[in-house]
């Protein structure tokens, strides 16, 4: 049992577990903390068997995480063009991770895999620059901050790529369906149906 943990701006408390490490390999199954205003439980396991590079892993239930404090937290993923600032919302996912990271921990990108099946609740998109192309056909007012009802879809991060498959989007400026992917390079190909 640990009553607070922190890793960077990663905080978690309450963290209860069965936890073994042997031959520089953590394994935590199962593991549950509260943490961005929800809570998390799964496995996962941190491999430091080799001298160059640290495997991680892990299959978690997430419950209910402010999705604000979860971008903020996990430093915007390490990518620019949607961050904590431009989010609000109450995140329920299952996801499956894997990455590879340095000696010196920091995450090699282009080895980084996830999916998950992901449910947001009273989400709100907040000065989303790739919305403001839509101002053709919308006032850009009702574009800087949209509300929309709950959202389910199932997201793969693979390739340095989020893809994201088409989904209805029910908001206050619009319905949208859409779909695409958004690169680690902030270079993202939307597709937008009104």
């Amino acid at each position: 049992e640990i009553n607070k943990l922190v890793f960077r701006k990663f905080e978690a408390s309450t963290v209860r577990g069965d936890v073994q490490l042997r031959d520089q390999k953590l394994v935590a199954d199962p593991i549950r903390f509260s943490s961005m205003d929800g809570a998390v439980t799964g496995s996962a396991m941190i491999d430091a068997r080799r001298s160059d590079t640290i495997l991680i892993t892990c299959d978690a239930s997430i419950l209910k995480v402010n999705i604000t404090k979860l971008f903020a937290e996990l430093e915007n993923f390490d990518q620019d063009a949607i961050q904590d600032k431009n989010l609000k919302g109450v995140l329920t996912a299952d996801v499956k991770f894997a990455s590879l990271w340095s000696a010196a921990l920091h995450a090699d990108m282009d080895k980084l895999y996830a999916r998950g099946d992901i449910m947001i609740e009273k989400g709100e998109l907040i000065g989303f620059e790739p919305l403001k192309a839509l101002s053709e056909y919308i006032k850009v007012s009702e574009l800087d901050h949209i509300r929309f009802s709950t959202l389910k879809n199932e997201v793969e991060i693979k390739n340095r790529k989020v893809y994201l498959p088409v989904m209805d989007i029910e908001s206050s400026a619009m319905n949208i369906s859409m779909s695409g992917t958004h690169g680690f390079d902030d270079i993202v190909d939307y597709r937008f149906r009104i």
